[in-house]
Parts: C-alpha cells; structure tokens; sequence
C-alpha cells in the first residue's frame, strides 16, 4: 500500500460519508501531492525521510495550525511559520 493509494482511498471516504456525518470541514489540496513525496522519500530513504507515521493520512482538528494551503476555522487568514508541533503519546 502506497501513501498515495491510502490517501485517495480516504478521500473517497470522505467523500462518501461526509453529507451525512458533517465533520470534515476542509480536505487539503495538497493531500496527493504530500501522499507522493512522502512515497519517494521512503523509497529513496531521503534525509527528511521520518519513520513511524510518516506518509500516514491524518484528520486534524480546526484549531491546528498547517504551513500549506489549508485553512482552519480558528486560524482563517493566519498564516503561521510552521506546522503546529503534535505530542502524542501511544497507548501500549
């Protein structure tokens, strides 16, 4: 499975079951662009190249601030310098 095929297979979803659940507000228009490069850079190993989740479709809440083309309600017409740092820690 590549970062692409996920990502296009997610989009469908959202597509399908959004007019009924009205939770995604906005679908990144860079999204296929961001599911390739992250397919080349693992396959080339590239330096930026991250392990774990990298390539891994996410649904970010509004209030997070992405440096990309995608807007949130909170931060509408804010353009911030960088993604928003996510500390997680998972469950074992």
């Amino acid at each position: 499975m590549t970062s692409r095929k996920l990502v296009e297979f997610y989009l469908q979803e959202i597509c399908r079951l959004n007019s009924v659940l009205h939770v995604v507000i906005e679908v990144n228009p860079c999204a296929l662009y961001q599911a390739n490069k992250a397919g080349y850079q693992g396959k080339a190993k590239a330096p930026s190249y991250y392990h774990g989740l990298h390539g891994i479709p996410i649904l970010l809440k509004d209030n997070i601030g992405t440096k990309d083309k995608l807007n949130t309600i909170d931060l509408l017409g804010l353009v911030v310098p960088q993604d928003a740092i996510i500390l997680w820690k998972a469950s074992l």
